[in-house]
């Protein structure tokens, strides 16, 4: 069977990130892939060291980063937290690799669909470790449009193409969301004292000041 043709129904979507911090942009993506698919559960996945960006400053430390994904997520029954890669991470003290984290949850939802969430700026598959082993684990990879890294996007999709082209058929490209808020913008905001409207849920919120988090004050509330 074609992989365009099998039916996702009941699958597991995976979205990884550093969530630095999760946002509303993160989940509503997560909900649009799993509706499209009709996915029964979408696993935020929060890496430990992402190896693709190491020279990125991770503002927030892991615990905190994973405070805030469980908190975003308290509300919604379908989309869970996997703690996985800063599991693994704390254990060995090494990056992420996202085939180790296919290959957890292949063994752990055997005959289960699996649907890797990703965005349009980060579709440099082709330099991803052992990136010819997804098709093993993967049933999909959702793709998120984003109309500012278009351009990037066509670049990087050519060089899968062409280094990994029994990966490129596993990419779908879905334009479902537009909400331009990102982990970068909102760390910005709050040195500057706000944040944009409709970005964070407010319980991340209460957190993020409470623990002076990106700049801000911190104590009581």
């Amino acid at each position: 069977m074609r992989n365009e043709d099998r039916d996702l129904t009941g699958g597991i979507g995976i979205l990884g990130g550093t969530f630095d911090p999760i946002h509303l942009g993160h989940t509503q993506v997560a909900r649009a892939v799993k509706d499209h698919y009709n996915l029964s559960l979408v696993f935020i996945v929060p890496v430990y060291i992402n190896p693709l960006r190491l020279e990125q400053e991770i503002s927030a430390g892991i615990d905190d980063r994973l405070v805030m994904v469980h908190l975003a997520t308290l509300d919604e029954s379908w989309l869970w937290v996997d703690s996985i890669e800063i599991d693994r991470g704390r254990e060995h003290a090494e990056v992420s690799y996202t085939i180790e984290t296919l290959q957890h949850f292949k063994a752990e939802y055997p005959g289960t669909p699996l649907v890797l969430i990703t965005g349009s700026d980060n579709v440099t598959f082709h330099i991803w470790a052992r990136i010819d082993e997804f098709p093993k684990y993967l049933d999909r990879i959702a793709v998120v449009s984003r109309p500012e890294y278009e351009k990037k996007m066509e670049t990087d999709v050519a060089l899968v193409n062409q280094n990994c082209p029994e990966v490129a058929e596993l990419i779908e490209f879905l334009s479902l969301v537009n909400n331009p808020v990102s982990s970068t913008n909102i760390r910005e905001s709050f040195k500057d004292g706000f944040i944009p409207s409709n970005s964070l849920y407010p319980d991340v919120e209460r957190y993020i000041r409470k623990y002076g988090l990106y700049g801000t004050k911190g104590g009581p509330l």
